[in-house]
Parts: structure tokens; sequence; C-alpha cells
């Protein structure tokens, strides 16, 4: 069980091994709120490059409704990304998109506003989704799907 969740900003490289040699329980690179509108294809750019399945990391992508989700979601088929993290996850569509991309990669949905607490019930039942994780709460708490 993963008790612990380092994220570290997409855009960057300089702390990605840090994080890998760091105790966490699971290291997120983020490529969302840790980084700035005009930093967003240089941060995906520096992930895909770095991305290697001997130190498998997760990918916290963009939500569903920004410019940049649909490279996010491209940049998920690579190698060494151990989980996708959807923010402000709301549909079971969305999940079922990313499912499509990645069909084995494991899911876990933050839970961010008023529709993904209404539709948590549903979101819980997607195919592996592992965690769902309502950001209300302290970000170290986690819920089992």
């Amino acid at each position: 069980m993963i008790r612990s969740y380092l994220f570290v900003p997409g855009d960057r490289p300089d702390r990605f091994e840090k994080a890998c040699g760091s105790r966490a329980g699971l290291v997120i690179v983020d490529l969302e709120d840790a980084v700035p509108p005009d930093r967003k294809i240089y941060a995906r750019t520096t992930v895909a490059a770095w991305l290697d399945p001997r130190r498998p990391v997760a990918l916290r992508i963009n939500a569903s409704d920004t410019p940049w989700f649909e490279d996010d979601l491209t940049l998920c088929k690579c190698a060494g990304i151990a989980a996708v993290v959807l923010p402000k996850a709301e549909s079971v569509g969305d999940l079922a998109r990313i499912a499509a991309v990645v069909p084995t990669t494991p899911l876990l949905p933050l839970i961010e506003t008023a529709r993904g607490f209404a539709s948590i019930g549903t979101l819980a039942l997607v195919p592996r989704v592992e965690r769902l994780n309502p950001q209300g709460a302290a970000n170290s708490t986690t819920l089992a799907a």
C-alpha cells in the first residue's frame, strides 16, 4: 500500500532523480498545478525524454477541459508511467478516455470539485481506479476504491 506521495514539478528535471531516490511510496511528476502555462510544453518534452521503465513514476496530467490534456494523454503511453493522476475528476467519461489510451495503467483520480464529490460513487467503480483522493481533505489521505 502506498503511504506517501511526492510531487515533483514537471519543469524541474533537476529534481527528478532526487525525488526517485527518496523514500516516497510514489513519485508523481506533475504537469498540472506545479507548472506555469508558459512552461507546459517544456515540461512535457522534458518528462518524455527522462521517462524510463527502470524508475516508474506516476504522471499528474492536466484536466480534461484544458488545452494541454490531449498532449498529456499521449505522454501517458510512454514506458515508465506507473499510474495516471487526473485532477478535477468529475466524469466516468474522462477516466474512460484515459483508460482507452493506457488500458493497463492504474488511474488515480483527484476529487476537487462538487461535481466530482457528487460522482464519487461511480468514479470509484471505474476499472483500474486504485484510489480516490479528495482534495478537500488532507493531501495524504486516500480512499481505497
